[in-house]
């Protein structure tokens, strides 16, 4: 089974990206003409209690663990409960689904990645979640989607 629905979370504050998000949409249909796009908006904001509970730091008992703990903020619970809403959502089907944020860019270079992700049986995979982007700079793109985890 390939991936069926694209979720896309997006801050309405921020109407400057609405052209990118119809972009990003407008190429993946290319890819996929049957992929169901759905845009999240963003949840009610989150009361200060529950932002207290969120960013307080707890140590595990494990010291190489607790050695990477870090402060979040209130933006870093926001984005956390904007994604757990999708996957509550996805969690009641049995389709698979790729949540992406409205700021994401797919570059010309990485296109091919994306087809294949996009055409790969996912069901062929032991996995919680695959990551398909770059949180920190790379020299090197990967020039092949790699399906590491199949069974």
């Amino acid at each position: 089974m390939t991936l069926t629905k694209l979720f896309i979370i997006h801050n309405e504050n921020l109407k400057c990206r609405i052209p990118y998000i119809n972009s990003t949409i407008q190429k993946l249909k290319e890819i996929k003409p049957d992929l169901q796009t759905t845009v999240v908006k963003d949840p009610s904001s989150i009361d200060t209690d529950t932002i207290k509970i969120k960013t307080k730091l707890e140590k595990t008992g494990d010291e190489q663990l607790d050695r990477m703990l870090v402060n979040i903020n209130e933006g870093h619970v926001c984005n956390i409960e904007k994604h757990r809403n999708v996957w509550k959502q996805i969690e009641k089907d049995d389709d698979y689904a790729w949540i992406i944020e409205d700021d994401v860019v797919i570059s010309g270079d990485y296109i091919s990645n994306v087809k294949d992700f996009l055409n790969t049986d996912l069901s062929t995979f032991v996995w919680d979640i695959i990551m398909t982007g770059f949180s920190v700079k790379s020299q090197k793109l990967p020039t092949k989607f790699n399906k590491t985890h199949e069974q």
